[in-house]
């Protein structure tokens, strides 16, 4: 596979298929003529994601398929990441996969990779040399590395279908067992997980750090060993803000319960991944609309800031289409979108259904107040 990707003849049909839409069918003939159906559907594939690949790394022409895609850190993560590093540590990148986690790496950060798969090894490879960092790789198990190092990374939710992110620890590949007695042969090291993971799972004798942008948290960073610490972070990464509090202080921090107020609040969902968001909310006297969803209210505006989006209440009611209807022609409002939390709806549908197509442009949230369904009717954020 990895002779394909670099054959000249597939390396001019990528450049020429990234700038114009891909015609399957035509590039298809075009290969027959030197590929088997195999070569071709590999070939196709790889083209066909190119679009994909350049959006999360900035470079089109990096090795992968469609799985190794999907579990690679995208490149606003990985250079993040990448300061978390001293210069002259040795760090070995287990379950390295495509490369994501090492491509953004200093060179004076010394790292190699380790996978079971060949392929892997070989996307590796090619795709720290495609971008200037060229690293070492080897086919082995992490937990038996062929090669040692100080530090380590590790990604263990590695999913064998793209049927979804695995979500307890007891399911990861090593699992967490093996991932703890594996970190004990380094001095420290780093261990990806899904945002979902239950923070009641995770080591209390850890630094927990959820990484993100405004519209979707997407990694919880795991450090082990000597990059420990008691502390929980929430990271917005496209602005750099910060918020963080004692992992004490996350297990016990409540936030009352109430009516929604003049104000709704929508948390970023890092800081709701994190469970930072009742510490945060706390100085500005916000308080939760229902126990198990993580929608704020206040009486007073929230100031602009990266950790939540602010939406002035006009009015409320029951959910019920006809209820709903009556509170939008009352306020002359045109729904332009409607946002869910805790209520089975599809959005689309609903707003169809609807059919108020005429008045000043507000935002529908269709979610539970105190454990009952209810429609909330708000202006845009500010």
């Amino acid at each position: 596979m990895l002779d394909l990707y670099q054959n000249p003849e597939v390396q001019s049909r990528l450049e020429k298929y990234n700038k114009q839409p891909l015609d399957l069918l035509k590039l298809s003939s075009v290969l027959a003529k030197q590929f088997s159906a195999e070569e071709r559907h590999w070939i196709a594939d790889w083209i066909e994601l190119a679009p994909k690949v350049f959006t999360k790394f900035g470079v089109a022409s990096l090795l992968c398929d469609r799985l190794a895609l999907e579990q690679s850190t995208a490149q606003d993560l990985g250079r993040w990441k990448a300061n978390l590093w001293q210069h002259g540590a040795g760090v070995l990148d287990l379950c390295c996969g495509m490369g994501g986690d090492s491509m953004f790496l200093p060179t004076a950060v010394s790292v190699c990779g380790v996978d079971l798969d060949p392929l892997r090894i070989a996307m590796y490879k090619a795709n720290t040399k495609i971008l200037g960092c060229a690293r070492e790789a080897y086919v082995g198990n992490a937990l038996q590395p062929p090669c040692s190092a100080d530090f380590f990374q590790i990604d263990p939710a590695r999913r064998s279908d793209l049927s979804g992110n695995q979500r307890r620890l007891v399911n990861l590949t090593p699992n967490w067992s093996e991932v703890s007695t594996l970190s004990k042969k380094f001095l420290g090291g780093l261990v990806k997980l899904p945002p979902s993971f239950p923070l009641s799972e995770l080591p209390e004798q850890a630094a927990l750090t959820y990484l993100g942008t405004s519209g979707d948290c997407r990694e919880c960073l795991v450090g082990l060993g000597s990059m420990a610490s008691t502390m929980v972070q929430a990271i917005e990464v496209s602005s750099g803000a910060r918020f963080a509090a004692e992992r004490a202080e996350v297990d016990t921090a409540r936030l009352e319960v109430q009516n929604v107020g003049q104000f709704l609040i929508e948390p970023s969902p890092t800081l709701v991944r994190s469970h930072l968001f009742p510490l945060w909310a706390a100085p500005y006297s916000l308080w939760q609309i229902d126990p198990s969803i993580a929608y704020l209210s206040g009486d007073q505006e929230v100031p602009a800031n990266p950790w939540c989006t602010c939406y002035r209440v006009l009015d409320a009611c029951p959910l019920g289409t006809e209820r709903v209807k009556a509170m939008l022609k009352k306020h002359g409002i045109r729904p332009m979108t409607l946002k869910k939390r805790g209520v089975e709806v599809e959005p689309a549908v609903e707003l169809k259904r609807l059919k108020i197509n005429e008045g000043i442009p507000g935002i529908l949230f269709y979610t539970r107040i105190q454990n009952e369904k209810f429609a909330i009717l708000t202006l845009p954020p500010f």
